[in-house]
């Protein structure tokens, strides 16, 4: 069996429950879907709802667009997830690495507080989580010397602080042994945490990558 089955596996093994237990209590609540499209139905309180083989076409599909880094497509799964299945620790922290990726530092970090609300024992989120702070700093940094004049000597100071978390971030890209979540439950083994280069950020800004632990 391959490892990419071995995940599939897992991921569906750990969403069942989930998914039975958020549709028993509260219904599966999908804002925008129309009742009867799609596995779509309509809840006790009037919202639609999608039935958990829907869900599991909509993890997939988010897993495809993650895969193909389709960033906004991948957001926009994501974020139905976790409000269908908000104690899903993974949906939380895939949606953190992909508003990462899109530059949305205080979305990734939020996405990830909450993932790791959820499952604070698994290592990933804390350490992504970690690299985030790093890059919104960084970010911080640019704003400030955008405001500074040309000859101002706080640039010195400004450029300094970016080298030092530019080195952060690429030693980041070590093995680190992980805690919990899929990859940990199907081998156990450690995980990479590749370097890559984003797109330009939202705000204008183009970080200079990061160290983010993946999958």
């Amino acid at each position: 069996m391959t490892g990419m089955k071995i995940m599939v596996m897992i991921r569906l093994r750990r969403l069942l429950p989930l998914v039975l237990l958020s549709c028993s209590l509260v219904g599966c609540a999908i804002p925008g879907t129309a009742p009867g499209n799609g596995g779509a139905m309509s809840g006790a309180d009037g919202k639609s709802v999608l039935s958990s083989e829907a869900l599991f076409a909509l993890s997939a599909k988010a897993d495809i667009a993650y895969r193909g880094q389709r960033w906004p497509e991948a957001a926009s799964h994501y974020q139905q997830l976790t409000e269908a299945v908000p104690k899903d620790a993974w949906s939380w922290f895939r949606l953190g690495n992909v508003r990462t990726q899109q530059g949305q530092y205080e979305a990734a970090i939020q996405a990830y507080s909450v993932s790791i609300g959820r499952e604070g024992k698994a290592a990933k989120p804390w350490f992504n989580l970690s690299t985030v702070y790093l890059l919104n700093a960084r970010k911080a940094l640019l704003q400030a010397a955008q405001f500074l004049a040309s000859d101002d000597p706080a640039h010195v100071s400004i450029s300094s602080r970016i080298d030092a978390i530019d080195a952060a971030v690429v030693s980041a890209s070590v093995d680190v042994s992980t805690t919990s979540l899929e990859q940990n439950e199907a081998s156990g083994v450690v995980f990479d945490a590749p370097v890559e280069q984003f797109a330009e950020s939202a705000s204008g800004w183009t970080p200079a990558g990061t160290g983010l632990s993946e999958r």
